[in-house]
């Protein structure tokens, strides 16, 4: 599920610029307000995805553009007032809306948003807890720290609340995440690219990860390899190199994962396994790309 373009976005291509990371988790959330209908109401759900400026969310009850309520975050007990940017679907569970937070300081998700300036920095990003106080930080790891976090499900940095080194893994909606020992990293596969043609070093990290197609779905890939500009991994399914696609890299199932820009670089068959070896650069700057998104104006 996507978020409508919070406000003060810019496209090019189709493609927002946005103002902070997203990070898909449930979070037990209470709407309270007025339906479509003028009735008050108050619903507890969940959220879908979240930023520092707004989250998208399941509702029961039917809503329109523009209208202003208040949303509060069961786990920490803040509310801000919120608008309605608008209807993204609806399932079986309910209807799906983009909210806005009307106060650019209402964090309500005692999450640390750091700034979009330091992505280009990441070669990973990841929803950690720190061991000692429980601050929950969206958090980038460069390529190397991303080595050490697979090779050891956690990963030592300096926290601001314990004011000191600490152990951080990666965490639930409402706890830590005791990660499973994860495979040995595979050997590099072979590339039509050679090493001196590579902007960044690649790190051989044999981890999962989420593609997400506007058309296809989601598909569950392993990478071959990561570096800060990007990655490599093997799929049956075919991505045309230059569509722009959303991937969440590493991916856990039921953990808050974040999901970005990606665009196919190239592809490559691997006729003895039936699969492709597709390299893909996260979205830096999104002029001049081709989205096989068709994206609706109101959306991301």
């Amino acid at each position: 599920m996507t978020l409508p373009i919070e406000a003060g976005e810019e496209t090019q291509a189709g493609i927002p610029a946005r103002r902070t990371d997203r990070i898909s988790i449930r979070l037990p959330v209470q709407l309270s307000g007025s339906d479509a209908n003028g009735q008050s109401f108050t619903e507890k759900t969940r959220t879908q995805v979240v930023s520092r400026h707004g989250a998208s969310i399941l509702l029961k009850h039917v809503l329109v553009p523009d209208q202003e309520l208040i949303l509060k975050c069961i786990p920490t007990g803040k509310e801000t007032h919120v608008r309605v940017v608008g209807q993204m679907g609806s399932s079986e569970e309910g209807f799906h809306y983009g909210l806005e937070i009307l106060d650019p300081n209402g964090n309500i998700w005692e999450l640390v948003f750091p700034p979009l300036s330091e992505a280009d920095r990441a070669a990973a990003r990841l929803l950690l807890e720190c061991a000692g106080c429980h601050v929950r930080e969206l958090t980038y790891l460069n390529e190397f720290e991303l080595e050490v976090f697979h090779a050891n499900g956690a990963i030592s940095r300096t926290c601001k609340g314990c004011a000191k080194m600490s152990v951080w893994k990666q965490c639930t909606a409402g706890s830590t995440l005791d990660l499973a020992p994860p495979p040995a990293p595979a050997p590099p596969a072979a590339s039509v690219r050679s090493q001196n043609e590579r902007k960044e070093h690649r790190v051989p990290i044999k981890a999962e990860a989420c593609i997400r197609h506007p058309h296809e779905g989601e598909e569950i890939v392993k990478t071959l390899n990561v570096s800060r500009s990007g990655f490599c991994f093997k799929s049956t399914k075919t991505y045309e190199p230059g569509i722009v696609v959303e991937a969440a890299v590493p991916y856990t199932p039921g953990v808050g994962n974040i999901f970005i820009s990606v665009k196919v670089e190239h592809a490559e068959p691997f006729p003895s396994e039936a699969t492709t070896i597709y390299g893909a650069s996260y979205v830096r700057n999104s002029k001049n790309l081709r989205s096989s998104q068709d994206r609706d104006p109101t959306t991301i």
